[in-house]
């Protein structure tokens, strides 16, 4: 399936892009799982099944509680229309999983193991092969030859790489019609029954939640508990993310940052400052959500001794 698939890009694309899909589709020591990731984007993108590129542009702006539309917005086709490039997909979605690793695993070597460094027998007059102490790799019990250590398996990938990955896959989601528009997320309660009813009435059973700057509280609370239901702000919005699930729901807010996002139109920020922005902005859900767990009870109380 990989070497179809491989073969099918290459006859479709420059010869610069053929080069470089065979240098990532086919490199085992840098990517062990390179078929599984792209059995994963031909499978989310659904390749075999997309048919021409749309022609119209224009979608309804529909309210999570009912079906009727409330205004349209008109996509930039220089966004949804762009043609979905499955190995650009998988740069990203690589680039993506390196960066989640975390890169703890670490095992002993023959000078961290404890015991003695004392020879356990002479070197010559024993009948028996020469042996060093016991702590060597090739002993029961001894330390690791080549073992992990930890280590960091992010790297750069080029800004426009990441862009066009995130155009393509926001295209890929729009030519299934699996691209949802609504006008805000708010709900009236936090009751993860009545918002798993919701989403079962609409059919979607697998999807991507992607909400303003701030996760709307009670959403977040009401959802955190569906399986298969994920919730994002816009600025964690990614490429993995939204192949991986199989309706992508956005507001008008998180439409408008994207659509800036990929088109380049947002400031750009050094690593600390985002750091650094990422932490208060950790530090101002949880008190907002400590806030209005803290809210519920009394809520609750005050109505049931009315």
């Amino acid at each position: 399936m990989l070497l179809a698939r491989q073969q099918a890009l290459r006859s479709s694309l420059p010869k610069f892009a053929a080069g470089h899909i065979r240098r990532t589709f086919t490199s085992p020591a840098k990517h062990e799982n390179a078929g599984e990731i792209e059995s994963f984007i031909v499978h989310s993108t659904d390749m075999k099944n997309t048919g021409p590129a749309p022609t119209s542009f224009t979608v309804p702006v529909h309210t999570l509680s009912s079906e009727e539309s409330v205004q349209s917005v008109d996509l930039p086709p220089n966004v949804f229309g762009v043609p979905v490039r499955p190995d650009i997909l998988h740069r990203v979605v690589v680039w993506k999983l390196a960066c989640l690793r975390r890169g703890t695993g670490s095992a002993k070597t023959r000078g961290e193991m404890v015991g003695s460094k004392a020879k356990l027998g002479n070197q010559k007059g024993g009948g028996r092969a020469r042996i060093g102490n016991n702590r060597t790799p090739v002993r029961r019990g001894g330390g690791t030859a080549f073992g992990p250590k930890p280590r960091d398996f992010s790297y750069n990938l080029p800004k426009k790489v990441r862009l066009l990955g995130m155009k393509c896959a926001l295209a890929a989601k729009f030519a299934q019609n699996k691209l949802v528009i609504l006008d805000n997320f708010n709900i009236p309660t936090v009751k993860t029954n009545q918002l798993h009813k919701t989403l079962k009435s609409k059919g979607w059973d697998n999807v991507l939640f992607v909400d303003g700057a701030e996760t709307s509280p009670y959403f977040y609370l009401a959802s955190k508990n569906i399986p298969d239901v994920t919730l994002l702000p816009q600025g964690r919005a990614n490429v993995y993310d939204i192949l991986r699930r199989k309706y992508l729901v956005l507001n008008l807010e998180s439409l408008d940052h994207l659509i800036k996002r990929v088109n380049g139109e947002l400031p750009t920020v050094s690593k600390r400052a985002a750091r650094a922005k990422n932490q208060r902005r950790k530090k101002a859900e949880y008190k907002s959500k400590k806030s209005v767990a803290e809210a519920i009870p009394e809520a609750t109380t005050e109505a049931a001794s009315e």
